[in-house]
């Protein structure tokens, strides 16, 4: 069965995941991430400009429970499909989108498309992985209020290991 309908935005691209229960939608020009239940036809919520300019790279995970999107301005964002929620973002060391693949321990391989410098980034988007970093970076436990800025509702916890 074929659906057609106004995504409400120009779409650039678009991916099925492997597990066939959702498609992602790309923009061209305003960032714009559409994710659609192809049974329904229905979004499963309404689109999110989520990076400032073109939307060039997609990928779904293995198990179609993640999608990783990229844009030209180096900003990587990873979602969470069944939501169309962000779980993390982040941001390439030079402007360009990338190309992904989801590895099976959970980290991600990336590789700016348009850089004139070749390279490989590992990214480990895992909660542990951020906590251990922010441990590293700060040389402290977190206060509540430098927790809620970098991980949003996450319920605060302590994760240094010397805390």
């Amino acid at each position: 069965m074929t659906r057609e309908g106004d995504l409400g935005f120009y779409g650039n691209g678009g991916m099925m995941s492997p597990s066939g229960d959702r498609a992602a939608v790309i923009g061209v020009e305003g960032g714009q991430v559409l994710m659609i239940d192809p049974v329904t036809g229905n979004p499963v919520r309404p689109f999110v400009v989520a990076h400032p300019g073109n939307v060039s790279g997609i990928a779904f995970s293995t198990d179609g429970s993640r999608l990783m999107t990229s844009a030209e301005d180096g900003s990587v964002v990873l979602w969470d499909t069944e939501t169309a929620s962000q779980l993390a973002r982040i941001s390439l060391p030079v402007p360009s989108s990338a190309m992904a693949g989801f590895r099976p321990d959970g980290t991600i391989l990336l590789s700016p498309i348009y850089s004139a410098e070749p390279a490989l980034y590992v990214w480990d988007p895992s909660p542990e992985r951020a906590g251990a970093f922010a441990c590293r970076a700060a040389g402290r436990e977190l206060t509540e209020t430098e927790w809620a800025d970098a991980f949003g509702d996450l319920p605060y916890q302590k994760v240094c290991e010397d805390s």
